[in-house]
């Protein structure tokens, strides 16, 4: 296709560049970059969004699911309405109450995984 025209490419062109790989923190007297890879975990906050890194948290206004269309689903799942997860961050799932489970992080931190949710994990299993 005819890019000058403000025609799209095909979908399946290149993958690689239909996700973020650095998201754009604005913060009060500076914009910072962060690179995808350095998020632990993302979470809704009402109008904005937290991404958690080892080291820090960072507010960016958006939704969950407008950030969830930009990032790699073979990188972040969704793993509660509120909640996505980096999963190369994951060290391990526990079973818990009512269906639900656990993910262990590397860094330690646990976050609640809603069983609506456990079926995302199957796109990681060999059969």
């Amino acid at each position: 296709m005819d890019k000058s025209k403000g025609m799209k490419e095909p979908a399946n062109k290149d993958n690689a560049n239909m996700y973020l790989s650095r998201i754009l923190i604005k913060n009060s007297d500076k914009n910072i970059f962060i690179d995808v890879g350095e998020i632990n975990w993302i979470e809704s906050s009402g109008n904005y969004v937290k991404l958690h890194t080892d080291d820090s948290t960072h507010l960016v206004r958006g939704a969950l699911k407008t950030l969830e269309e930009k990032l790699n689903p073979l990188r972040f799942i969704r793993i509660h309405r509120s909640s996505m997860v980096n999963i190369h961050m994951v060290k391990e799932i526990e079973p818990w109450f009512s269906g639900d489970s656990k993910v262990i992080l590397e860094n330690g931190e646990s976050l609640k995984m809603s069983r609506n949710y456990k079926e995302t994990l199957d796109r990681f299993k060999l059969n």
